[in-house]
C-alpha cells in the first residue's frame, strides 16, 4: 500500500504556543492551499504562453467569446471573467493587436461596440480549451467523485465565509 502524500509545508506544533490566537492546522492548510493555487496557475500559465496567448486574462476572454454563439459586449465578457471593464479593455486590446478578436458596432445601438472571435481565435480556443480540461482532468483523477464533491463543499464554504471577514474581498482572477 502507497503511503499518503504529505503537505508541502508543515508546520511545527509550537505553533500554537508562539502565535495563541492563530491555529497551527490553519496556518498550514492555508500555505498548503496557496502554494496549490500557485502551481496550478503556473501550470496552465504554461498552455496559455505555448499557444501564443499573453496571459490567463487572454485565454478566459476567448474562452467567454468561444462559448457564447453571439458576440458579446465588453461589459458582458468582464462580468463573466469577474474583472473590471478596465481590465478588459487591455484585455481585448491585446487580444485584437494580435488579431483573434475583432470590435464591431453592436447592431442594436450603432453607439455601444461588440466583440467576437476571429477565424485565427477560434483555432486558439478550440485547440487550448481540450488541453486545459484535460489537465483539470488529470490533476482531479487523483480524488473520487465523493472526494471531488467535497472538496467542493470546502471551497465553497471557504469563498462564502471569506466574505464574511473580508468583505471586501473580490473572488475572481486579476
Amino acid at each position: 500500500m502507497a503511503s499518503r502524500p504529505r503537505p508541502a509545508v508543515r508546520v511545527p506544533p509550537s505553533f500554537d504556543d508562539e502565535f495563541p490566537s492563530g491555529s497551527r492546522r490553519a496556518t498550514e492548510t492555508f500555505l498548503n492551499i496557496g502554494l496549490l493555487v500557485g502551481g496550478v496557475r503556473s501550470a496552465v500559465e504554461v498552455l496559455v504562453n505555448e499557444a501564443g496567448l499573453p496571459s490567463m486574462a487572454a485565454f478566459n476572454a476567448l474562452s467567454v467569446l468561444g462559448g457564447d454563439p453571439q458576440p458579446l459586449q465588453p461589459s458582458v465578457i468582464a462580468e463573466r471573467m469577474m474583472v473590471t471593464r478596465a481590465t478588459i479593455t487591455g484585455v481585448l486590446d491585446s487580444l485584437e493587436a494580435r488579431r483573434l478578436v475583432r470590435r464591431d458596432a453592436s447592431a442594436h445601438d450603432g453607439r455601444s461596440r461588440v466583440v467576437s472571435l476571429t477565424p485565427a481565435g477560434r483555432r486558439v480556443v478550440d485547440r487550448l480549451v481540450p488541453r486545459l480540461h484535460e489537465f483539470e482532468r488529470d490533476l482531479m483523477g487523483v480524488l473520487s467523485d465523493h472526494q471531488l464533491d467535497t472538496l467542493l463543499d470546502v471551497v465553497a464554504r471557504l469563498q462564502h465565509r471569506l466574505l464574511e471577514v473580508a468583505p471586501d474581498a473580490r473572488l475572481g482572477i486579476r
